[in-house]
Order: C-alpha cells, then sequence, then structure tokens
C-alpha cells in the first residue's frame, strides 16, 4: 500500500504542534486512490510505569488533576493513574521512567521491566507510551515525591490493593488508557505466574 501527501501546514506551533496534512493512499479493495484531510499531533513520547511495593504488596499511583478530563470525568477532573511523564530531549524511555518515578513518588528503583511501546491515540498523535514494569520497598523511598513544583504538579502519592484496583476500573473509577493497559498486562501477568 502507498500514500503520497500532497500539502503539509503547520497549523499550531507551542507545547505540541498540529499539521494539516492533505494527502492521497491506496485503497484496499482496488487500484483507486483516496484523497483525505488529517491533522497529525506531534507530542514527544512517554513513559508509564505500573510501580508495585512488594513489601506491603500495594500497586503505587498517583491522583492528579487533568483538566482535559473534566468535562467526561466521574471524579471531577481528578485522576488515578500509575507514574508517567514525557521524556525530555536526548533522555532514554529508561532514564524518564527512573526520574519520573523519583519526581512523582520518591522511591529510587532498580531494575526496570519493559513491558511494551504503543500508541495510545494513533488516529490524532505520533506520541507513544513506553510502558514498564518496577518493583520497590519501603527502604527505596528517599524522597517525598509528589511532583515538581517548577512544573505545578500536585501529585498525591496512593498505594492501594491490586485486586481493588481491577474493581476500579471494572466500575469507572479508573478511566485513564495507560493505567488500564498497565494494570491489565499486571492481571495478566500474575495470572500467568499461578
Amino acid at each position: 500500500m502507498q500514500f503520497e501527501v500532497l500539502k503539509k501546514e503547520r497549523i499550531f506551533n507551542e507545547f505540541f504542534k498540529i499539521d494539516r496534512v492533505d494527502l492521497k493512499h491506496e485503497k484496499f479493495d482496488n487500484d483507486e486512490w483516496i484523497h483525505v484531510r488529517r491533522y497529525h499531533m506531534n507530542r514527544p513520547d512517554a513513559v508509564a510505569i505500573v510501580l508495585e511495593n512488594v513489601e506491603t504488596k500495594k500497586i503505587i499511583l498517583v491522583d492528579q488533576f487533568r483538566y482535559a478530563s473534566l468535562k467526561q470525568s466521574e471524579r471531577n477532573g481528578w485522576l488515578l493513574e500509575i507514574v508517567a511523564g514525557l521524556i525530555d530531549h536526548g533522555e532514554t524511555p529508561e532514564e524518564c521512567a527512573r526520574r519520573e518515578i523519583m519526581e512523582e513518588t520518591g522511591f529510587q528503583v532498580g531494575t526496570l521491566k519493559k513491558i511494551t511501546t504503543y500508541f495510545p491515540s494513533a488516529g490524532i498523535s505520533d506520541e507513544r507510551v513506553h510502558l514498564f514494569y518496577a518493583q520497590v520497598d519501603n527502604s527505596c523511598k528517599i524522597a517525598p515525591g509528589g511532583g515538581v513544583q517548577d512544573e505545578q504538579e500536585d501529585l498525591a502519592i496512593l498505594e492501594v490493593e491490586f485486586n481493588e484496583l481491577l474493581d476500579q476500573i471494572e466500575d469507572g473509577t479508573i478511566v485513564d488508557g495507560k493505567t488500564i493497559v498497565g494494570l491489565q498486562w499486571l492481571a495478566l501477568h500474575q495470572r500467568s505466574r499461578n
């Protein structure tokens, strides 16, 4: 299958960038081409980490206000999420994961297990999420966490029983995509260990 970009125009250029793209691509069912207009949001890649405290046998989450979720959120804009953040220029996903864990929770991690990399919204954005799993215990807590003040982050750190989190996915309390993907991976992983 082939495509051709006919015109590309940057229509927004701030924290993220948006391009309006006119293109054509081959159709699946014959030799014809279809002309379409698409909008492309350019965003940095991100990391997300399922962080398990093996001493308390709980998953560490953050609770934070997300303006974009305000209109549709059951919790009035507040979301329960796994640890996550954007990858800085020149930073590897692993370096970012360690930095975000420290900034958000105050835990220092050893081994990171790479789960997968995926597009959370491929219909509009080129952002990818690099998903990791890490274990800590209480001795790994070396800073207060809670986010970076210079970035206006204000995070509550929670440790929650895993089965309770699965219930919160089912009842709609947890609605964040990366959190659902990460916790579902953990559910499958734990089932395969039993």
